[in-house]
């Protein structure tokens, strides 16, 4: 009798150890799993950081050319050509002339 209950308790043991056996295999199967679900998803990431990255890399471009074109356009309200200040000076004296000679007739 306590031969059938030791061997009873060895087959019970035998299974819950098997049971262990396949509860740690599924275990490690999920964390396999899941590593390679990690792994996709660091990659995705990874893809979208580096668009981002060259977005960000284009807009900064494109601001800094328009920057460059607002000093340009400042650059040129300054510092006039001389011409186009001669050729105000003679637009506004022809303007004065006509008025003047308006008024005078």
């Amino acid at each position: 009798m306590r031969r059938a209950a030791q061997g009873d308790s060895q087959g019970v043991r035998h299974l819950f150890m098997q049971s262990e056996d396949d509860d740690y295999d599924e275990i490690k199967s999920r964390i396999e799993r899941l590593r390679s679900v990690n792994i996709i998803i660091k990659d995705e990431v990874n893809d979208q950081v580096r668009e981002l990255g060259s977005a960000n890399s284009i807009f900064d471009s494109l601001e800094g050319a328009v920057t460059n074109s607002i000093k340009k356009i400042k650059n040129l309200a300054r510092s006039p050509n001389r011409y186009l200040v001669l050729y105000m000076m003679i637009f506004m004296a022809f303007i004065f002339g006509f008025i003047w000679l308006y008024k005078k007739f």
